[in-house]
C-alpha cells in the first residue's frame, strides 16, 4: 500500500501537471504563441503555483514560515521550469517534434527532479 504522503504527492502533481498542460495548449492552440517553448515557461510556472499550494497545505502540511519554503520551492520549481522550457524548445522547435510528447517525456523527467527536491530541499 502506498503511503499517504506518497499518495497525496502524486495526486496533487497530477492536478498541476494537468492544469499545467491544460495552459499550455491553451496557449499554443488559442492564443497563438508560437514558440512552444514560451508557452511551456508560462504553463510551467501556473503548474507550479497550484503545486505550491497543494505541497504546502495537503502534502507536507506544513505550519512552516511561508516566506521561506516559497523561496525555497521558487527555487526549485524555477530550476525544473527552465530545464523543461529549454528542452521543449530543443524538442519541438527546434527538431519540430510534437510537443505534446515533449510535454509528456519531459514531465516524467521533471516529477523525479520535483520529488527529490521537495523531500530534501523545500519540505524537509
Amino acid at each position: 500500500m502506498i503511503p499517504k504522503k506518497s499518495f497525496l504527492f502524486l495526486i496533487n502533481g497530477i492536478v498541476a501537471t494537468l492544469v499545467n498542460y491544460v495552459t499550455l495548449v491553451i496557449l499554443v492552440d488559442y492564443f497563438f504563441i508560437s514558440y512552444a517553448g514560451v508557452a511551456a515557461l508560462i504553463s510551467a510556472v501556473v503548474g507550479i503555483l497550484v503545486s505550491f499550494v497543494g505541497s504546502r497545505y495537503l502534502v507536507f502540511e506544513s505550519s512552516a514560515p511561508i516566506l521561506s519554503e516559497f523561496l525555497r520551492f521558487k527555487t526549485l520549481y524555477v530550476s525544473i521550469a527552465t530545464f523543461q522550457a529549454l528542452t521543449m524548445f530543443i524538442w519541438a522547435d527546434v527538431f519540430l517534434l510534437s510537443y505534446t510528447l515533449g510535454f509528456v517525456l519531459i514531465t516524467l523527467i521533471s516529477v523525479v527532479f520535483s520529488y527529490i527536491g521537495n523531500q530534501l530541499f523545500v519540505f524537509k
